[in-house]
């Protein structure tokens, strides 16, 4: 079927509004950065079962650390939210789906696992992007997969209390390198890329960007996890104010100290393996 994409690129612009998103400027290296972590030579994760199937008051208690706004949020939220099981999902792969108020998280049908669990940890930090509609902060486009990363990062600390950092990143590096292989592919498919004169580049250059939101907001989450390791209160208080949409992960850049230019952080870790 032909793509439309004209039409496929007003619905990437329209989305933006409605969620009250900005596109970052184009600041770095990013087909370099792409280049490199596509070729990153990474172990796979041990896909262990998961015995315990309580998994919201597991998760409940992952986030037992952050602020009392967060955990009341989810205390409140998560039964709310239903969980599907499909066979259609492979291990490893959750989705969440909905609107304010009402949500739905598919997970796999197959023999539950770790790697399941940190997938369903990952969906639940959307929930407050998509309850959230009228946020008072304007957020990066490229920031929104920041909380979901985080909560990645809590759910490894959770079910692997040895390594958990080697979970964490092999599993989180194994998905950016699969990104970084799809902005190449869709970078490759720009004719005019510092123009965008077509819809078709206007279109791959959306895609480019859904792309790359992963290795931003991976740079976001690493420098998120080094800063809670020295002061966990001032990153509760910004999940805190980043829950009830008083603030987004973009103005609370300077507050954290972060600054996720040049992605310093993942390179330090590719440069490593």
């Amino acid at each position: 079927m032909d793509i439309n994409y004209k039409e496929e690129y007003k619905v990437f612009k329209q989305d933006l509004d409605n969620n009250n998103e900005l596109l970052m400027s184009k600041e770095e290296d990013e087909f370099g950065i792409c280049k490199q972590l596509s070729s990153l030579s990474i172990n796979k994760p041990i896909n262990n079962l998961f015995v315990n199937e309580n998994i919201e008051d597991i998760f409940l208690n992952q986030i037992s650390i952050l602020g009392d706004t967060t955990k009341k949020y989810y205390q409140d939220h998560i039964p709310k939210i239903k969980v599907e099981k499909s066979y259609e999902l492979k291990n490893g792969c959750a989705e969440i789906v909905g609107y304010p108020g009402k949500q739905k998280i598919y997970i796999t049908k197959k023999a539950f696992t770790n790697l399941d669990f940190v997938a369903y940890s990952h969906e639940l930090g959307h929930v407050p992007n998509l309850d959230n509609r009228l946020k008072k902060e304007n957020e990066y486009f490229e920031y929104t997969e920041v909380l979901p990363i985080y909560f990645e990062y809590l759910a490894s600390k959770t079910i692997k209390e040895n390594n958990y950092q080697e979970l964490f990143l092999n599993n989180r590096l194994l998905d950016t390198k699969q990104e970084s292989k799809f902005y190449l592919n869709f970078h490759n498919k720009i004719k005019d890329k510092i123009n965008l004169m077509s819809y078709k580049d206007k279109y791959y250059d959306a895609l480019e960007r859904n792309s790359y939101k992963y290795v931003k907001s991976f740079e976001y989450a690493l420098q998120l996890i080094n800063r809670a390791e020295e002061d966990q209160k001032i990153v509760n208080s910004s999940i805190d104010k980043y829950i009830t949409g008083e603030e987004s992960f973009k103005s609370l850049r300077k507050k954290l100290d972060i600054d996720t230019s040049g992605c310093k952080k993942l390179q330090e870790i590719i440069s490593k393996k």
